[in-house]
């Protein structure tokens, strides 16, 4: 994860918009992180791996389901 400054982030939006793409960033401001931007490639890797540690399961995958949508809501 690259460390970004809040005032670079502001002047360069666009660079860091397109690196987001591919790393996820972390927005500081005095060294204390603000946010935390991901693109929309890693939140799908993350959302793929959290299913695949349920995949095997006994549980009714209704349950398994319904217990995640949760976590999102």
């Amino acid at each position: 994860m690259k460390r970004v400054s809040i005032t670079q982030f502001r002047k360069n939006l666009k660079k860091y918009a397109e690196m987001a793409q591919e790393q996820d960033l972390e927005i500081v401001n005095r060294n204390q992180a603000v946010f935390i931007v991901k693109g929309p490639k890693q939140n799908k890797e993350d959302a793929f791996n959290e299913l695949m540690g349920v995949a095997k399961s006994d549980i009714p995958y209704e349950d398994v389901i319904k217990e995640k949508t949760k976590q999102y809501l």
